[in-house]
């Protein structure tokens, strides 16, 4: 409403003052110079809160329909540069328990090889922002370890301590990806993941 509210009266004057003019000139014609004015500012004046008031709430809705794609562009973008870097430390971190988790991650593997169920989630996401968001969703839900890693082709994969879960994240146009999640059926960890994927796929949108 205040958006509303200032976007008129940013138009109210300007508008005014131009309809004011037009109508003293327009009236000027039938009537002496006196009059003129008088109908002039008054119907000037009427006709520009009108048209200020139908011309603040077409930009202000012409406004709020881009908002939702120039955050999911760039809003998203800035808030997680900075993000990045501490998901590259995370990484990093995690590398350094590779030799550890492969053993566990070979043995988890073979037992669950049967059981290997995927998953698939769409989200209104480019393919490097679904990226660092699928690496928060493990860090922050506390899903496991993160045994192996490619950004550019979108992959990750994580070991917990009761199964292996791999996540390939697809782009389908230039602001959509796929994710899929290949894991046990009725996987707890995976229905965590979805979740937090979705939230922020939510949140993003309501900037």
């Amino acid at each position: 409403m205040r958006k509303l509210l200032q976007l008129y009266f940013g138009l109210l004057v300007p508008l005014s003052m131009l309809f004011i003019v037009a109508s003293i000139v327009y009236f000027k014609l039938d009537y002496d110079l006196t009059k003129a004015m008088r109908l002039g500012v008054l119907s000037g004046f009427f006709i520009g809160a009108i048209v200020s008031l139908f011309t603040a709430i077409f930009l202000l809705i012409m406004r709020r329909g881009k908002q939702p794609k120039e955050n999911i562009i760039k809003s998203p973008k800035r808030r997680h540069q900075t993000e990045a870097k501490v998901t590259e430390k995370k990484v990093t971190t995690n590398k350094h328990t590779l030799s550890k988790a492969t053993s566990i991650t070979s043995s988890i593997a073979t037992k669950n090889l049967v059981d290997t169920h995927i998953q698939k989630v769409m989200l209104l996401m480019e393919h490097e922002l679904a990226f660092e968001v699928a690496v928060y969703a493990i860090s922050e839900e506390k899903i496991g370890t993160i045994t192996d890693t490619d950004a550019s082709k979108g992959l990750l994969d994580i070991t917990t301590k009761d199964e292996h879960i791999k996540l390939s994240i697809l782009s389908l146009t230039r602001h959509t990806t796929q994710v899929l999640i290949e894991t046990n059926p009725n996987s707890e960890y995976t229905k965590k993941i979805i979740k937090y994927l979705k939230g922020k796929e939510l949140s993003f949108l309501q900037y």
